[in-house]
């Protein structure tokens, strides 16, 4: 009797997480930048991403209310080591039939390399800044997302604001997962930083896993690659 007991504990716990995964949804960011929405409390994500810029990994995390992110790589330049945190704002009374969110965010990025040779501190040392808000709708399969975002980049010594502005068409699911592929548009103040251009595509593979492939991306390196620029979100 104790062995079925335990038969049936371990199957509705396997069955309580099979639901729980189910209800997984993709990340709350677009290819390069933060949409208008947050995880749900206690969602989990670790990222990988690889690709022409480099490999670099983090973590997402939702809370009551907020999400914090760890190692986006959004906030200025420098090591990639950041952190934001995003707050969920209400919805926008005068927007009642559209389907939006939106939110607030900060964050910040500390580097201190005590490296010296012959007695000279060579190291690098920052503390950058970021702020901005994020707004996304749907409107049926098309979603789009605008980020406006201030950054006080001490690494270079300069601040400026970045508007990113993107368009997502959700294909729906099919047999090998979900599609959804976006153009995204990021327009910068800081001088000599070319307007770029980010063509991909996002891959939901099944309720856990989602990955973006971006095989075009133009200003600064324009690059054409396949299967192009890689980032990974897992969610456990």
């Amino acid at each position: 009797m104790k062995t079925v007991n335990a038969v049936k504990y371990f199957a509705g716990t396997a069955l309580a997480v099979a639901i729980s995964s189910a209800a997984v949804a993709e990340p709350t960011r677009g290819f390069s930048f933060e949409h208008g929405t947050i995880a749900e409390k206690g969602a989990v994500s670790v990222e990988l991403a690889d690709g022409v810029n480099g490999f670099g990994a983090g973590v997402r995390a939702g809370m009551e209310k907020f999400e914090v992110v760890v190692n986006s790589g959004q906030v200025g330049s420098g090591t990639g080591t950041d952190a934001i945190v995003k707050f969920g704002l209400p919805n926008l009374d005068g927007l009642s039939e559209l389907k939006h969110g939106w939110a607030v965010f900060g964050g910040v990025s500390m580097y201190d390399d005590e490296e010296t040779v012959a007695g000279t501190k060579v190291g690098d040392k920052y503390f950058n800044f970021s702020a901005g808000i994020a707004f996304t709708a749907e409107v049926d399969a098309l979603s789009f997302t605008l980020t406006p975002t201030l950054i006080v980049d001490d690494a270079i010594d300069e601040t400026y604001l970045t508007f990113g502005a993107g368009a997502y068409f959700d294909l729906g699911e099919t047999s090998f997962g979900s599609f959804k592929p976006g153009a995204e548009v990021i327009v910068s103040t800081l001088s000599g930083m070319d307007t770029i251009l980010n063509l991909g595509v996002r891959w939901g593979i099944n309720e856990r896993v989602n990955v973006d492939l971006v095989p075009v991306q133009i200003g600064n390196r324009d690059t054409l690659s396949l299967p192009g620029q890689i980032r990974l979100n897992a969610a456990f």
